[in-house]
């Protein structure tokens, strides 16, 4: 504003100076002139130092320079001119001087012709002075010294650094020897008087809600680009961190997408090939055992319970109603009363039947024992049945014989009860025959031996009692007890197989997750990661990419987003990797057992040689250690965290870094109040008075006062020179009466100074 009213730039002209481009208001205008003081009717600017424009120079100060000047001279600005900082409402109250100096020999002051300009000033005359020096040493000058018509010519880059720059340094010292540049006879000097107040808050809200805000968003930006690729220090930061995130990224992207996605891949084809052998072995002994145990049902107990159907469990059937029926008859063939001699041959037939009957049972039943005990003691098979369709040439080799042979003496009871069984059948026959004996003698003589017939009938009774105790026994420890350890081993062999089986698949489910929050991460982070870096690299080899595109994209939500991914991928690394460690510890363990249960079973050796399982037939301590050793190399593959290392900490702190210096770039191209601080001043400039003060420079000794000074002093002189005679007469007869004065007093005192005696 200029006296209340907008300016424009015509209202400037632009001046190339010792400090650099200036702009000169009110240059040659000598209309615009004002006529009130006050802020209010005199230059009111608002400007912009555009800080983000600066670029390294000879100046560090960021602000402007402000010089007044009269028209038509030299605007020495990096020599005169006065500093006004940002972020400050300058008010510039000027005072007039108007200057007129007396040439010699009353004063020093002078002007003469200049080669290069036309107004004589002391500071047009040492430009003048320069650049006839630049002229003559170095063929040239600098952009802003004067010329005519393109005379001198502007210098070169090598011309400036090799000989103008040098002069220009050792100008402010030689110019008292090369150049006349007095000071000139008439001037006007404008005196400013500064005073400074902060930028208000108000005033920068009221700045930063104009349009004005929009359009300096994008000089900003457009500046900013420019700066940081044309400032070393800046290019050089983005290129080494770039640098950095590259080699990093590069680290981090073998690392994911072969390094680890190869070690999971692997480890799981592992615990796969791991997991298929192992269940091949496991259905294979898991159908052994099924079969055994059906061989042991259908072939051995199933002939047990055709034994106990057909002949055994009848043989203590209603024991203790048949020995008394026994007895009473016999005690009724010894009736001396019953004598009907049909009835008798009747009654003793029909006895006898009975008692033989009994008898042809118990020996079947004997029988059956026999074969039973024949069959579990050589595991032969009295059956042959078929299991699930298959050929019954599998029965003999299936067949568990030691198992089977082990059930007659795995324990006392098997052996004691095992013998029993079958004494208890035999002497209860015996007891049969006896009470035969008893039943002729009783039918031919009619006579009855009660001692004979109590021990008998006990006897019978305490062999049927015993038998159903001993059958129980036998039937329980040696019959089915084959079975019994069967089923154990198949339901231990089921035990491990479904712990081995749920280990297998938390193992699967830890590894499935980890490769899904790799092919994830991959997808969220080093995707876009890798777009950042092609946009580096176009970047910095000068490519169609701006810094803000990158940056933009350093910052964006998906870059943070692909970083918590990033972080929990590595954690949950660390993290499964000790379950992982532990399952696959817990899962050698389990094979381990599995394959000692195969290898290790006696009852199964030859079953496996007649199906050719040659692996089952290996040793032991062979078959573990070629376990340990699939499973070590398990183990190595599954230390992920040692293969990991620091890589993913070495890299989010590089790309922590680089996002630090991207978020660093956006918060410098925002206009907020930091900004309008930093580059914006309010500068105010007017006049205090309407007046100036004149200082004229006079002659201020001339003939008339010299005539005057001498006619003062001769008169002076003169009437010195009688008032002084007069008084050196005065003082002399003073003190010629004062000593006689003092004589005569002297002479009366020694007169009257005799001794008188006292009377």
């Amino acid at each position: 504003m200029w006296k209340g009213l907008p300016c424009s730039s015509d209202d400037f002209k632009t001046t190339l100076t010792d400090h650099g481009v200036c702009y000169t208001f009110n240059e040659g205008r000598n209309n615009e002139f004002i006529s009130s003081v006050g802020v209010e009717n005199g230059l009111r600017l608002t400007l912009n130092v555009e800080q983000y424009e600066y670029m390294p120079g000879p100046h560090d100060a960021a602000g402007v320079k402000m010089l007044l000047h009269a028209n038509g001279e030299v605007p020495r600005v990096h020599a005169l001119g006065q500093a006004v900082s940002t972020g400050a409402h300058v008010f510039v109250g000027v005072k007039v001087f108007s200057i007129s100096n007396l040439p010699e020999p009353h004063g020093r002051c002078s002007e003469h012709q200049l080669e290069y300009v036309d107004q004589f000033t002391m500071d047009a005359c040492q430009m003048d002075c320069l650049t006839t020096l630049a002229k003559g040493r170095c063929g040239c000058r600098h952009m802003y010294m004067f010329h005519k018509n393109g005379d001198p010519p502007v210098c070169t880059v090598y011309q400036y650094y090799t000989c103008l720059k040098s002069l220009i340094d050792e100008f402010p010292s030689i110019h008292d020897k090369h150049c006349d540049c007095p000071v000139p006879c008439n001037f006007v000097l404008y005196e400013p008087d500064i005073s400074y107040a902060s930028t208000s808050e108000y005033a920068v809200n009221k700045f930063l809600n104009n349009n004005d805000k929009d359009v300096l968003s994008e000089v900003l930006l457009r500046a900013t680009e420019v700066s940081s690729r044309m400032e070393n220090s800046t290019f050089n930061r983005t290129v080494t961190l770039s640098r950095n995130l590259e080699n990093k990224l590069v680290e981090v992207d073998h690392l994911l997408s072969d390094v680890l996605t190869s070690m999971l891949d692997n480890l799981t084809m592992l615990l796969n090939n791991s997991y298929s052998e192992t269940l091949d072995v496991y259905s294979k002994k898991e159908d052994l055992y099924r079969f055994q145990k059906y061989i042991i049902q259908k072939n051995f107990i199933r002939a047990k319970d055709a034994m106990e159907e057909r002949a055994i469990h009848i043989v203590p059937l209603a024991y203790a109603e048949f020995i008394l029926t026994i007895e009473s008859r016999i005690r009724m063939l010894a009736n001396e009363n019953f004598t009907d001699h049909s009835a008798r041959i009747m009654m003793h037939d029909t006895t006898t039947l009975m008692l033989q009957n009994r008898k042809q049972i118990i020996k079947i039943a004997y029988s059956n024992y026999s074969k039973l005990i024949n069959a579990y003691d050589t595991g032969s098979p009295i059956f042959n049945y078929s299991f699930e369709g298959r050929s019954r040439r599998y029965n003999d080799p299936a067949t568990p014989k030691h198992l089977i042979m082990e059930a007659r003496v795995h324990n006392s009871y098997a052996i004691r009860y095992g013998e029993r069984y079958g004494r208890y059948l035999s002497r209860t026959i015996q007891k049969l025959d006896y009470l035969q004996e008893l039943l002729d003698i009783a039918y031919t003589n009619s006579t009855l031996d009660e001692d004979r017939m109590f021990d008998y009938r006990e006897g019978f009774k305490f062999y049927m009692r015993n038998f159903v105790f001993a059958r129980s026994v036998f039937y329980f420890d040696t019959i089915e007890w084959p079975v019994g350890i069967l089923q154990k081993r198949l339901e231990d062999l089921n035990t491990i197989w479904i712990q081995y089986t749920s280990l297998m698949e938390n193992i699967q489910q830890s590894l499935n997750s980890m490769l899904s929050e790799l092919n994830k991460t991959e997808t969220l982070f080093l995707n876009p990661l890798r777009k950042v870096r092609r946009d580096i690299r176009l970047y910095i080899n000068g490519g169609n990419v701006t810094k803000m595109e990158i940056v933009d994209l350093l910052t964006s939500q998906i870059i943070q987003d692909g970083m918590s991914e990033f972080r929990k991928f590595f954690q949950a690394i660390r993290v499964r990797e000790t379950n992982l460690v532990d399952w696959i510890n817990r899962m050698e363990e389990d094979v381990i057992h599995i394959w000692q249960t195969v290898v290790q079973d006696i009852d199964s050796i030859r079953y496996y040689e007649y199906m050719q399982y040659s692996q089952f037939l290996r040793n032991f301590s062979d078959v573990a250690i070629e376990i340990k050793s699939t499973f070590y190399e398990i183990q190595a593959m599954s230390e992920l965290s040692q293969t990991v290392d620091n890589k993913d900490a070495l890299f989010l702190d590089v790309l922590d870094k680089f996002i630090a210096d991207a978020k660093a770039y956006k918060n410098s191209i925002k206009i907020d109040s930091d900004f309008i601080k930093n580059n914006v001043l309010k500068l105010d400039i007017f006049y205090r008075q309407m007046s100036y003060e004149e200082i004229n420079q006079q002659e201020a000794y001339d003939l008339f006062a010299l005539l005057c000074d001498i006619g003062g002093s001769m008169g002076l002189f003169l009437g010195a020179s009688v008032l002084s005679i007069v008084e050196v007469w005065d003082l002399i007869l003073v003190q010629i009466f004062a000593k006689f004065g003092r004589l005569y007093e002297s002479s009366f005192s020694s007169k009257n100074d005799r001794v008188v005696p006292f009377k």
